[in-house]
This record gives C-alpha cells, structure tokens and sequence, in this order.
C-alpha cells in the first residue's frame, strides 16, 4: 500500500508539472507573437519540404507565431505550378501548406506604400517586382518580417529573415 502511494504522488508531481509547462507556453504564446510573411521561394522552399525551412516553420509555429501569406504571394507560386503543370504539387500545396497560413488583405494604403517603395528604390537604381514591393508594403504596415532568400527585400525598411540558413 506504501508503494503505491508514493508512485502515486510521484506520477501526480509529474501532471502537474507538465501542466504547468503546458500553462507556460500558452502564456508565452499569447503575449509574445510574431507575424511572418512568406514570399514565394519561401513557400516552394516549404513545398519541397527543404529541411532548414521546415525547421524553421514548425519552430515558429509551435513558438505560437503566425505565418501569413497574401494574395500576390499566391498567385506567384500558383503560376509557377501551373506553367510546370505540376497537379500534384498543386494538390498538395493546396491541401497540406495553405491550411498552415493564416491570409492577409492588402488595404489600400498598402498599395500606397507600394508605390512608393517601388519610386525610392527606382531612385536609388534598384528595380523589384510588383509582388514583392505588394508583400513588403504589408509587412511595413503589420510590422511583420519577411521570410525569403531574396536580398532585394534588403533594399527596403522592413525586416527579412532566409530560412535556408540553419
């Protein structure tokens, strides 16, 4: 009877330290979040299942942070499965990447700012596309970081992280 007492109190001692843990994180979770927007090399990077990235995207998401796509993004890496008539990436893109994506809206004033990253860094000789300059605008206005291997996004005041490099 002694024994199972003590194995009994030992097992609870346990519960109630992984509670705690458990009540940890989810505090933790709450009060720190960050948003990650994902460019489209990121997203194949991830569909390709690429280690370095999807080490990275499971940490952050377990870390209890928030990966965001937008639509530019979308139809970026759409028109790339399409042109490679790739179905089965296209299926599985759908299927087992989106769901891990919270969506983003682009507002107005995103186009705004767009134009002008876009002006400034024609001013400067520098020359990016309209998805990214679209995506960069969002990240400015939610104070979110990019995740991308493409250092043009370095070019332009907001905050990029390349999850190729472990």
């Amino acid at each position: 009877m002694l024994h199972w007492t003590i194995s009994g109190q030992i097992q609870h001692q346990k519960n109630v330290q992984r509670s705690l843990k458990l009540l940890k994180r989810i505090v933790h979770h709450r009060s720190r979040t960050l948003d990650f927007l994902l460019d489209p090399n990121a997203v194949s990077d991830l569909m390709e299942q690429h280690i370095e990235v999807r080490r990275h995207t499971v940490a952050r998401i377990d870390a209890g942070d928030r990966l965001a796509i937008c639509r530019p993004v979308y139809y970026e890496v759409l028109r790339g499965l399409f042109w490679k008539n790739a179905t089965r990436q296209l299926r599985s893109f759908q299927r087992l990447i989106l769901p891990l994506f919270r969506w983003v809206d682009l507002e107005d004033t995103d186009w705004e700012q767009a134009a002008r990253f876009w002006a400034d860094a024609r001013r400067r000789g520098k020359q990016l596309g309209d998805p990214d300059l679209l995506l960069a605008a969002l990240a400015y206005r939610l104070n979110a970081t990019i995740v991308s291997a493409d250092s043009d996004f370095d070019t332009l005041p907001v905050d990029r992280e390349d999850w190729r490099i472990g």
